[in-house]
């Protein structure tokens, strides 16, 4: 009896410290996956990377700057038409491309507007070319903006969220419960959601340096509009041309003309019969 006792206290005893263990490990996992969130461990991740790549620009001194070159250009020209053949020409040679074009006639002028996109290497040299086609240069601006920071964080975020959705992808290897399935998927949706964002950035930018942008202007003036010989031309002009469209009127009017004259010749008639008899 005494060793059954004893046998039965020995099972118990392990019972409960298996149920005490299981409890502890579900715990813990729940635990480990609560203390995980994205938010302190992409700012602390981010942080790392930002420190570590300012410690490398701090060893390495000679970093390779982002800049992005834009200009513009407006000038006269003496025909406004070669010109632009001319223009074409010159973003073929240079590998670069027509991304947008506008042209106006104003009657005393003709105008283009071409906004070109060249490798950043041509820009200048396709400026410069652009540059000896004016008659009278009214205008000439080139700006570079150095986007050297702004690629270096958004490489960091993108290093930062993917090591972030490496780590969930474990955790949901190893999820046991529906709830905690469905919370690591819904914050990997949104890691992924922002990873594209910022690889969507990051291209962008990459874009921008290496195409630079030219927006160039042109125009070409015509024949003077103002001054008394002008009026005078144009008054005999318009002159003739109202005196045809009077006798083109005529022409459509003619069967209300004879109709009229018909009806005149009738009430002359009329009257003097009238005065006969009387």
């Amino acid at each position: 009896m005494k060793k059954t006792l004893k046998l039965l206290t020995l099972i118990l005893f392990a019972a409960l410290a298996s149920c005490a263990q299981s409890e502890k490990n579900t715990e813990t996992h729940a635990i480990a996956l609560e203390e995980f969130t994205p938010e302190e461990t992409s700012a602390n991740t981010l942080a790392e990377a930002k420190q570590g790549s300012d410690n490398k620009e701090e060893d390495d001194t000679t970093v390779e700057r982002m800049i992005v070159k834009e200009g513009n250009i407006r000038f006269e020209t003496s025909n406004a038409k070669q010109t632009r053949e001319e223009i074409l020409n010159s973003i073929k040679q240079f590998n670069g491309y027509l991304s947008h074009e506008t042209s106006f006639n104003y009657g005393y002028k003709t105008e283009y507007t071409i906004e070109i996109r060249v490798p950043a290497k041509n820009f200048e040299t396709l400026l410069e070319g652009v540059s000896q086609t004016a008659t009278k240069l009214d205008r000439k601006n080139i700006s570079s903006l150095d986007v050297t920071e702004e690629f270096i964080d958004t490489q960091a975020r993108i290093k930062t969220k993917k090591a972030i959705e490496e780590r969930y992808k474990e955790l949901l290897k190893k999820a046991n419960t529906v709830g905690d399935i469905l919370k690591i998927e819904k914050e990997l949706g949104t890691l992924r959601a922002d990873i594209e964002s910022f690889e969507g950035r990051l291209k962008y930018i990459k874009n921008r340096i290496s195409l630079s942008t030219l927006t160039v202007t042109f125009y070409e003036k015509g024949e003077s509009t103002t001054g008394f010989g002008h009026e005078v031309s144009s008054a005999l002009s318009d002159g003739w041309d109202n005196l045809l469209s009077f006798i083109i009127g005529i022409f459509y009017i003619w069967p209300f003309i004879i109709l009229s004259i018909i009806l005149v010749f009738l009430i002359r008639k009329l009257r003097k019969r009238k005065k006969q008899n009387s």
